[in-house]
């Protein structure tokens, strides 16, 4: 089992993301970018060497997630009042930083975005970016989840075995320049 379907078994089967996340190819997302990052590993990586491998499952990966946009995964386009709160998460005002909580300078658009749709449909949001949780939490949303917490979710539904989990989310964080929170 990959780990996208896990994250569908774990969320009865349909995942929700925005434009900024996960788009069409050829157009602007935090997915295209990684895709053509691994992409231009690839081409430069000597054939067989282990970064070449590692960015070859990469591609791999990401195209059949971005495949699967439409079927089990569904792409949820902001409403205009999302999109506004979001535009004040990218620019955000003295005014606006107190109101958000925000300690950085602003949000990515991707983590802007899902903010603010996960608000808007009152869903969950899954986010590593401590900034992007903060924001959430304190614009009320709930059920937030960091990576691990969905690692630990698998282990307790069944879908891994411990073992399994501490591998993938350690494999993560060694090899795909993953800055997720210690497992212990």
């Amino acid at each position: 089992m990959d780990w996208l379907d896990v994250l569908l078994e774990l969320n009865r089967g349909q995942l929700l993301v925005v434009p900024d996340v996960a788009a069409p190819l050829g157009e602007p997302s935090e997915m295209g970018d990684r895709l053509r990052t691994f992409d231009r590993i690839l081409t430069l990586s000597r054939g067989g060497s282990p970064e070449g491998s590692r960015a070859l499952v990469a591609v791999q990966a990401i195209n059949g997630f971005l495949a699967r946009i439409g079927s089990e995964v569904a792409m949820v386009m902001p409403s205009p009042e999302a999109t506004k709160l979001a535009r004040r998460m990218l620019d955000p005002s003295p005014e606006d930083r107190q109101v958000f909580g925000l300690g950085v300078r602003r949000l990515s658009a991707a983590e802007a975005v899902s903010v603010c749709v996960a608000l808007e449909l009152q869903v969950g949001l899954a986010t590593d970016d401590k900034a992007a949780a903060g924001v959430y939490a304190t614009l009320g949303g709930h059920h937030h989840k960091w990576t691990l917490d969905l690692f630990r979710d698998a282990v307790t539904e069944g879908l891994l075995s411990e073992t399994e989990a501490r591998r993938g989310y350690l494999h993560l964080i060694e090899f795909e320049r993953f800055r997720g929170i210690p497992w212990d």
